[in-house]
């Protein structure tokens, strides 16, 4: 994943700008696992260990595995591992391993999972096999269409390298509720349109932008650090009074022709959030925009803190600390951070509920199209972007095309993008049942216990059901 580093970090959520040649290298924490160092046993020796011993030695190969892996991919510009919550006990000793090596032993330890038994695993070793499944198709998928074959049935992809199921959200809540919050909150602001006329909107929309905008990743980063300040103290009393002061990370602006416009890479030793000042992105960095993802972005390194706390207490294993990217484990981590204003009690400007809604009508409405273009081989991109448009305002139609055409075609997006719309529905269809203390559960599981989709539901009945 190649960018340009423009060299502006902020370091944690109380130090002012500072300025960095390149990000740090991100390190992990590294658990100790004992007597293997390497591949788990053969199948002789397996059957002179306990279980625990070859739950431990499973545990230890899948960690090593992962890390050898994303050191040699970052070789090339790219990674798999997007945090890392454990690490090696060897280190300093791994070496790279190459794609073909690394997915061998992916499918090695899958079968010895299986072999296993889940009912003989702790539940987080769900989450794991699903891991090593989704990292297994997805490598699997890239080198398929580097040979020019063709790609893998939509529902099957989502559902081996996301985990969700592929679903339509249903355009009535996409009108009833979401635009017409939009609006709502927009009219609030004093803006002045035609609701029924979508024109009117974006146009009313491009006046707030210009008075609200900011033009310097400086100027961003100052702003970010004040809504981070206020917003982790309100988190953390949602948490049952957790003080999140020490949960830190620096900022480093960069230049990639992406979609994202923020993303995360996390370790004990050093956590890093990356913002994109491509041009796709340039014009977009504006007061509620910019508290909003002050919102959304620490809840990641809170995550990956809280995941160590349970590691480190014994209470999960050590292989639930790798998240690689994509997997199954994504849903619940973009889920919960994009919804988080709703389980907490976090004062929201006006610009942060507007830009939070406009970003849940987007990430929705993309979905929704993504689900289109693969289910309906009659479709064109430009008759999907148009149908879509109404839904994202701030978004010129070549952008939106550009979107559904990157969602289509490359295995990375194919896999992600769906998340934000179907994670933020199925987490925002929780809240609209459940009481504050309902709620309250929730987050605290969400953001210490990895769980596949499926478990995520299962939890979410069981709090419910015990109202």
């Amino acid at each position: 994943m190649a960018k340009e580093v423009l060299g502006l970090s902020t370091k944690g959520a109380d130090q002012g700008p500072r300025f960095h040649s390149e990000p740090a290298r991100r390190v992990s924490f590294r658990v100790s696992r004992g007597r293997v160092r390497g591949r788990t046993p053969t199948a002789d020796v397996e059957t002179t260990l306990t279980l625990e011993e070859q739950i431990r030695d499973l545990s230890s190969s899948i960690i090593n595995t992962y890390s050898r892996f994303d050191m040699h991919l970052k070789t090339q510009g790219d990674f798999v591992v997007d945090g890392y919550f454990v690490g090696p006990s060897d280190a300093a000793l791994i070496l790279p391993l190459q794609e073909e090596e690394a997915l061998a032993r992916f499918r090695e330890d899958i079968g010895k999972i299986g072999k296993l038994g889940f009912k003989r695993l702790p539940p987080e070793w769900h989450l794991i096999h699903d891991n090593l499944v989704s990292t297994v198709t997805y490598f699997e998928e890239c080198e398929r269409l580097s040979r020019g074959e063709k790609k893998m049935d939509y529902r099957e992809y989502l559902l081996k390298v996301s985990g969700i199921e592929l679903r339509l959200i249903p355009w009535k809540v996409l009108d009833d509720e979401d635009y017409s919050k939009a609006l709502e909150i927009l009219s609030q602001i004093g803006l002045k349109f035609n609701g029924r006329n979508p024109a009117s909107v974006r146009a009313a929309l491009f006046t707030y932008k210009q008075f609200k905008k900011y033009d310097s990743p400086v100027e961003i980063s100052e702003r970010f650090k004040f809504y981070d300040n206020g917003h982790r103290f309100q988190v953390g009393m949602a948490l049952g009074g957790l003080d999140l002061r020490k949960v830190d990370f620096r900022t480093v602006w960069v230049v990639e022709n992406a979609w994202w416009r923020m993303y995360e890479r996390m370790g004990l030793e050093g956590n890093t959030l990356f913002a994109n000042w491509h041009e796709r992105h340039r014009q977009s960095w504006d007061e509620g925009s910019i508290e909003m993802y002050a919102t959304h972005e620490p809840l990641h390194f809170y995550y990956g803190y809280l995941v160590r706390e349970e590691i480190l207490k014994g209470n999960l294993d050590p292989a639930a600390g790798i998240l690689p990217i994509p997997s199954p484990g994504c849903h619940q981590f973009e889920g919960i951070a994009q919804t988080v204003s709703h389980f907490a009690s976090i004062d929201l400007s006006l610009d942060a509920q507007l830009a939070i809604g406009l970003y849940r009508l987007e990430k929705r409405a993309l979905s929704n199209g993504l689900y289109l273009l693969e289910t309906d081989p009659t479709l064109t991109i430009d008759q999907v972007a148009d149908r879509i448009r109404t839904y994202i305002p701030l978004k010129n139609p070549e952008e939106i095309r550009t979107l559904l055409e990157e969602g289509t075609t490359r295995p990375f997006e194919r896999a992600y993008l769906p998340i934000y719309g179907l994670a933020d529905y199925e987490f925002m269809t929780f809240c609209i049942k459940a009481n504050p203390q309902q709620k309250a559960k929730l987050l605290q599981l969400a953001l210490s216990r990895p769980m596949t989709p499926a478990q995520l539901r299962q939890q979410e009945d069981r709090i419910l059901k015990a109202a």
